[in-house]
């Protein structure tokens, strides 16, 4: 199984185009032979879950708010593969903290992943990122 991150900087969904960035995104992810992907930077509002490219997507952003679709967000692509073959769950906390779990049907091989998405720009110089590992014990 690979795995493998990706700032995509954004899946929103906007005018005739629909999910064809997601599409770009990962059928590269295909060619590269990645079974889960890491989504920074979706920005999709809500929490939203849809297939492309032969992969399953859950990913989770900030709501639309002012006219403003979501802002930074997070998620995994799955490979709609291993989605057939397992049984799986997901959290999606809040539009930088995505957890998800497959357990390989007939393996007995699990997979636990997180994805925790800190942009530099919006933290003061004089801080530092680990505070967001800090709270995943809270939900694992």
């Amino acid at each position: 199984m690979a795995v493998s991150t990706y700032n995509v900087h954004t899946l929103a969904v906007k005018g005739e185009n629909r999910d064809g960035h997601a599409e770009c995104v990962l059928a590269k992810a295909r060619q590269l032979g990645c079974d889960f992907v890491d989504l920074q930077k979706a920005k999709r509002p809500g929490k939203t879950e849809f297939s492309a490219a032969g992969y399953r997507v859950f990913c989770s952003g900030q709501d639309e708010t002012d006219g403003r679709q979501g802002l930074y967000g997070s998620g995994f692509a799955v490979s709609e593969t291993i989605c057939r073959k397992s049984v799986y769950t997901h959290q999606l906390i809040g539009e930088r903290l995505v957890l998800i779990s497959f357990e390989l049907t007939g393996e007995r091989v699990a997979v636990n992943l997180v994805v925790a998405y800190a942009p530099m720009e919006t933290i003061p110089n004089t801080q530092l990122k680990g505070g967001i590992w800090e709270g995943i014990g809270a939900y694992g």
